[in-house]
């Protein structure tokens, strides 16, 4: 199968975590949340559990994977997620195409290497217990990064994110790596932090910037 097509993943099923627990399939509860999870993978076996284990039941989750070789699809599968398969065609084009296949009104954009703090997520379950919100158009939400052996400390300013927001208000930016999202008109905070396991060491650091620098 090409990964150049877009292919169900229904035949990924998995009954167990990597330590063997029983997974409960909480990203296709139709009594969740009405929200749509959407995470773009690629490899990304050693974090996307911990991403998807940090939501609350959502009635809909879409992993878009570019043709990962570890356990991610699997991983994605036994939480419930809906997985796609399609070649990496840059990081806005990407993230757009997985926002375009979910299901519910509100999406909430996740990379495979962050996930919600417990006081994000019981906000997040706050905010849709009746139903989506009316206003505004989309929530930012604090990132916390884990920064060279230790995360970002609380007491440092943060840089906030739109993660949380109406699909059919969003568009991406034109940003050739670091494309995000954009509504109109002002936004919420969603309280918590998001995240971030990102730079370990000054290698991964390097390695980053070199990548980012090559294009």
């Amino acid at each position: 199968m090409s990964i150049d097509q877009l292919t169900d993943a229904a035949d990924l099923e998995e009954t167990a975590t990597t330590v063997g627990r029983p997974v409960y399939r909480h990203l296709s509860d139709p009594s969740g949340l009405a929200l749509s999870l959407v995470v773009t993978t690629l490899d990304n076996a050693g974090t996307l559990a911990r991403c998807l284990d940090s939501l609350p039941p959502l009635r809909d989750a879409i992993v878009l994977d570019s043709g990962s070789r570890d356990d991610s699809a699997r991983i994605a599968a036994s939480r419930g997620a809906r997985v796609q398969v399609q070649s990496f065609r840059g990081y806005g084009p990407q993230k757009a195409t997985a926002i375009a296949m979910a299901s519910e009104e509100w999406v909430l954009l996740l990379d495979a290497d962050e996930w919600l703090d417990s006081t994000a997520a019981d906000a997040l379950k706050d905010l849709f217990r009746d139903g989506p919100p009316s206003t505004p158009q989309g929530f930012t939400l604090a990132r916390r990064e884990w920064l060279f052996w230790q995360f970002q400390h609380r007491w440092t300013r943060m840089n906030r994110y739109l993660r949380l927001f109406r699909r059919q208000s969003m568009r991406m930016s034109d940003a050739a790596v670091h494309a995000a999202p954009l509504v109109p008109g002002p936004v919420g905070r969603l309280p918590g932090y998001l995240l971030h396991d990102g730079e370990k060491d000054i290698g991964t650091k390097v390695a980053k910037v070199n990548a980012y620098a090559a294009g």
